[in-house]
C-alpha cells in the first residue's frame, strides 16, 4: 500500500472516531471521544441472560387484538376457519456478534444490550406480536449463549398463560448464514425454525455456514480496535465484555467432521458448508424444522451474478423443509421484480458489460 493512501485512510479513521464519539462532556474525563451516558444504557454486564417479566399480556388487550384480526379477515371476505396471526420470524438479539457491536457507545444512538429475554418482553408489550422466533447467527453462538437463549423462549411461554389461548407463542432457531466466494458456491441466508422448545426436542448445539461467515462473525465483528477503550474510557467495562465475547467464542473448537450430530460433544462449533450439508445434519437430529432463505440476492456479502438456480437442484434443495421464502426484512424486498443485472455473460460464456436500459446504467458501463 503506498504511503499516501496510509495517511489518507488515518485521517479518515481520525474523523470517523471524532463523529462517532463526539466531544467530552464531564469536566473530570476530559479524553476526546467520551461518551456520556446518563440513563445507564452501557451499565452492568451487557451479556447477563436476563429474566423475562412474569406478567401475561392484559386480557383486554390481548382480545382487541384478536378481535382486529376477525375485522381484517371480514375485510378480506373470507370464510376460512383459519385466524390471521402477526409475527416476526427473524429476531436478533445482542448475542449476535454483528447485533452487539452496534450497541456499543462508540457507535451512539444505540441503547445497550438486549439479550433474549428482552425480545420476548419487547414482542409481548411493545409490537404485540402473536408468536416469534429467536434467531441468533449460529456462527456466533457459545454453548452458555445457546442455554440462555433456549431459557429465555421457555420463560417466555411460561408466562404466556393459558395454553390454549396463549397471549404469545415464543419460538426457538437460529441463522446459518453462509457467504460464498462466487455466484457458484453462494447459497445466502437460511433461517432454521424448531417447532417445539421443551428439553429434548432441540438441537444441543446451533450449526453455523462454514466459510467466510465464521471469519466474518468470529474474527471481523468479534474483535475491536485497541484504541476504542481508550477514546471512551468511562465504558470501558463495556468494551471488555465484548472482548470476552470474543475470547469465548475463540475457545470453542470446530466439531470433528463425519461423525453423527448426537455423537458430538456440546462445547464445539459445528457448521455445513451447503444446504444439502445443513439438512443433512438436521435429519439427523430428526425434529420438526422448518429452514426459510433470505437476503440471496443483496448485501455486500452476495457474489455478483447470484442466483437460486445455483441451489434449487435435487442435491441442494429438501422440498419438505423449505417451504417458504422471506420476501421482506429491513435489509430490501425480494418482492421487487428487477430485470437487470450488474454482469452478463457472451455467447462464448465469457463475463461481459450489460447494455445501459431505460431505468438502469450498469455499473461497469458507467466506469468506463
Amino acid at each position: 500500500m503506498k504511503k499516501n493512501t496510509l495517511v489518507t485512510w488515518a485521517v479518515c479513521l481520525s474523523v470517523w472516531l471524532g463523529w462517532v464519539a463526539g466531544p467530552a462532556a464531564e469536566p473530570n474525563l476530559t479524553r476526546p471521544g467520551h461518551i456520556p451516558d446518563p440513563h445507564g444504557y452501557w451499565t452492568g454486564d451487557p451479556f447477563a441472560p436476563g429474566s423475562v417479566a412474569s406478567t401475561p399480556a392484559p386480557a383486554a388487550a390481548v382480545e382487541a387484538r384478536a378481535r382486529r384480526q376477525q375485522q381484517a379477515k371480514t375485510a378480506l371476505d373470507s370464510d376460512a376457519p383459519k385466524h390471521i396471526l402477526f409475527g416476526d420470524m427473524h429476531v436478533h438479539s445482542t448475542y449476535s456478534t454483528d447485533a452487539f457491536r452496534w450497541t456499543l457507545p462508540m457507535m451512539k444512538g444505540a441503547r445497550g444490550a438486549f439479550p433474549p429475554a428482552d425480545a420476548c418482553d419487547y414482542a409481548r408489550y411493545i409490537a404485540q406480536l402473536d408468536f416469534y422466533w429467536i434467531t441468533d447467527h449460529a456462527e456466533a453462538y457459545t454453548p452458555r449463549h445457546w442455554q440462555d437463549s433456549v431459557e429465555a423462549i421457555r420463560q417466555c411461554s411460561a408466562v404466556a398463560g393459558d395454553t390454549d389461548n396463549p397471549d404469545l407463542v415464543a419460538f426457538v432457531g437460529w441463522e446459518w448464514t453462509q457467504m460464498g466466494a462466487t455466484a457458484e458456491d453462494h447459497y445466502g441466508h437460511h433461517n432454521v425454525f424448531f417447532r417445539d422448545i421443551e428439553p429434548g426436542t432441540l438441537p444441543a448445539r446451533p450449526i453455523g455456514a462454514a466459510g467466510r461467515a465464521v471469519s466474518a462473525l468470529r474474527d471481523n465483528f468479534g474483535s475491536l480496535p485497541p484504541a476504542v477503550q481508550d477514546t471512551d474510557p468511562a465504558n470501558r467495562s463495556y468494551y471488555e465484555a465484548f472482548e470476552r465475547f470474543a475470547e469465548e467464542m475463540g475457545s470453542i473448537p470446530p466439531c470433528e467432521s463425519g461423525k453423527h450430530v448426537r455423537e458430538l460433544p456440546l462445547d464445539c462449533l459445528e457448521t455445513a458448508a451447503d444446504p444439502a450439508g445443513l439438512f443433512a445434519k438436521l435429519e439427523e437430529w430428526g425434529f420438526d424444522t422448518i429452514v426459510v432463505p433470505h437476503g440471496s440476492a443483496w448485501g455486500i456479502y452476495t457474489p455478483p451474478g447470484s442466483s437460486w438456480d445455483y441451489q434449487l437442484t435435487e442435491r441442494l434443495h429438501d422440498p419438505d423443509k423449505l417451504r417458504l421464502i422471506e420476501v421482506y426484512s429491513g435489509h430490501g424486498n425480494s418482492e421487487n421484480y428487477r430485470s437487470f443485472r450488474p454482469r452478463v455473460r457472451d455467447a462464448d460464456g465469457r463475463w461481459t458489460c450489460p447494455r445501459p436500459q431505460a431505468n438502469y446504467l450498469p455499473r461497469c458501463w458507467q466506469a468506463g
